[in-house]
């Protein structure tokens, strides 16, 4: 099963293939902020430290979104998957 890393509290969670970022955030209590889920804002905006190869290939509306940042390790944990083997990432936006 893929698992997931979020730094910078360097907590791993097991999940199922297919899962987005922010559903393996949900399930497991992580705080991870989202607006829209839709790939349309930066709200969940995350660094890909580790396991770029890992998650599903953005789709038309997270390109258009991520062109705007200009930063290729970037992805949208609203609608990023996470297919296989180990992925870590660093979240912009903290909840205070």
């Amino acid at each position: 099963m893929p698992t997931i890393t979020f730094l910078p509290e360097n907590q791993t969670y097991t999940v199922d293939a297919g899962t987005t970022i922010l559903e393996a955030a949900e399930q497991n209590g992580y705080p991870l902020p989202w607006s829209c889920r839709m790939g349309r804002c930066i709200a969940d905006l995350l660094t890909v430290v580790e396991g770029m190869e890992n998650l599903s290939h953005p789709d038309p509306e997270e390109e258009n979104t991520l062109g705007i940042m200009g930063e290729p390790d970037t992805r949208l944990a609203c609608v990023t998957r996470i297919t296989k083997g180990h992925v870590t990432v660093r979240r912009h936006v903290t909840e205070e």
